[in-house]
């Protein structure tokens, strides 16, 4: 309780009164949210900060709020779409995600102590879900070969510079080799850009609420029909950190 005190007074110094009083709120929201489905997805993990890949970042849990923001307005066909969470850590988007009727949930991680925990969240929370079929994957994202009846992607900074070059070109892949009504939500920092505006094979619908995430954008972008364009690939270079 000390810490928890120590850490309000020094956001209300840094922040101010209202900014924390906000902050407060959702974290007790986050708290019972988590309390309510009975997993733990809340704390960081740095174990991949010391992994092979600089180019990969490690696990941090997104707000439920934000994840509700990006998951309410999608028009699911029940039973049909497939989401894809890249980089799925503890399983927080995947366990929210099977809240809805999509036909499957796959996440892909490349550590597999994280996919241990992201299972065991969902095993706790199986009978609440809709989606029944979530499957992880332990897997470097540049490898993997994106499924083409994927539907939803969310990504959420997991990656940048060529693991991010990667990861676009297998999306890219996998529309050239069943195209597709494809939905992609990205989520980074303000302060770097944002690589998939860059994709011509891409539109941009939409900009949603990061919450107490100002530094974050969230952008929805859509697939084009391959009579609209010619999928050529991104131009990213990325370097920066989150």
């Amino acid at each position: 309780m000390t810490r928890i005190l120590a850490k309000i007074i020094r956001k209300i110094g840094k922040r101010g009164f209202w900014y924390t009083a906000k902050w407060s709120w959702y974290q007790a929201c986050e708290r019972y949210r988590e309390w309510s489905l009975g997993i733990e997805t809340a704390s960081w993990d740095e174990r991949n900060e010391s992994s092979s890949d600089p180019d990969c970042h490690c696990y941090e849990p997104l707000y439920y709020t934000c994840i509700d923001d990006f998951l309410r307005p999608l028009e699911i066909q029940p039973n049909e779409d497939v989401f894809l969470d890249y980089g799925s850590g503890k399983g927080r988007v995947l366990v929210q995600a099977g809240m809805y009727r999509f036909r499957r949930i796959i996440g892909v991680e490349m550590l597999a102590e994280l996919n241990g925990i992201a299972n065991e969240n969902i095993r706790r929370v199986k009978r609440k879900l809709k989606c029944k079929e979530i499957t992880t994957v332990t897997a470097n994202a540049a490898f993997y070969k994106v499924p083409t009846d994927v539907t939803v992607i969310f990504l959420f900074n997991s990656f940048i510079g060529d693991a991010l070059s990667a990861v676009q070109a297998q999306i890219r892949d996998s529309l050239d080799e069943s195209p597709r009504k494809l939905t992609l939500i990205y989520m980074n920092p303000r302060k770097d850009r944002d690589a998939f505006a860059d994709c011509d094979w891409l539109v941009q619908k939409r900009e949603l609420p990061t919450r107490l995430r100002d530094e974050m954008r969230l952008v929805v972008y859509e697939s084009k029909l391959p009579t609209e364009t010619a999928y050529t690939a991104c131009s990213s270079s990325l370097s920066a950190s989150p």
